[in-house]
């Protein structure tokens, strides 16, 4: 996905829901009787289209430019869509005080979500394809995603037979020389990490529900990082073969 263009988009909807919450702005007071006649300025089951037409049409104008706008990962809550389609004073008065307040907050959210995925932009193929997976919110998918690009890559690499293990087989490897170490030295500790991560993914991620711990992007940046320097190391030692 390409994060500058979901940045400009977001602006775009921030500015055109402001734009709505000023032409949507009915004083609450209107609703209140008059202390002198008893009499109520504005009903609040007044329809808008009758009582002010041209601030209407705007209004769903705007509304309907809006969708237009709407990046990956970000959705307008139902309250908004339901005021509008009713479009009574009442409604205009939920959409500019209780509405657009709230979707203004989830594009904090959502801009703070969009500098993490950036990062994940800067790691290897394997783990940033992901990234629209992760900004629409499904973090379990995205590491089952990843383990499964580590898992075939690392069973092509060591010829793998079907039936066979994946964690124990990358010890077998290195045994065999399949895979080398860029440096001797090191031999045990990347084979170590390599099945570390393998194995952290596969009885966590694969065969478990994901923690609610690691179920946000924060919290599951350390994850997809590993599985990069994993995809790193295991190229390494492929091209020493």
């Amino acid at each position: 996905m390409n994060i500058q263009e979901a940045k400009n988009k977001i602006v775009l909807v921030k500015e055109k829901l402001q734009e709505m919450k000023e032409l949507a702005y009915i004083d609450a007071r209107l609703f209140e009787p008059d202390p002198e006649t008893g009499m109520v300025p504005m009903e609040p089951s007044t329809a808008m289209k009758d009582y002010n037409p041209d601030l209407s049409i705007k209004l769903l104008t705007c509304w309907n430019e809006l969708q237009k706008m709407v990046p990956s990962g970000f959705s307008i809550d139902g309250n908004l869509i339901r005021h509008l389609s009713f479009n009574e004073a009442r409604d205009w008065h939920d959409i500019s005080n209780y509405d657009i307040p709230r979707e203004m907050g989830k594009i904090g959210e959502y801009e703070e979500k969009l500098v993490l995925v950036g990062y994940l932009e800067t790691l290897r193929p394997e783990v940033s394809r992901v990234s629209e997976i992760v900004l629409n919110g499904d973090i379990d998918a995205a590491l089952k995603t990843v383990y499964c690009s580590f898992d075939a890559k690392i069973r092509g690499l060591i010829k793998a037979k079907p039936g066979e293990s994946t964690v124990p087989m990358i010890g077998k490897a290195f045994k065999d020389g399949l895979l080398v170490a860029p440096h001797s030295e090191h031999t045990d500790s990347i084979r170590n990490f390599l099945m570390g991560v393998m194995g952290y993914y596969r009885v966590n991620i694969v065969h478990s529900n994901l923690s609610p711990f690691r179920d946000s992007i924060v919290s599951s940046l350390s994850l997809f990082g590993l599985a990069h320097e994993a995809f790193w190391l295991l190229d390494a030692c492929a091209k020493q073969h």
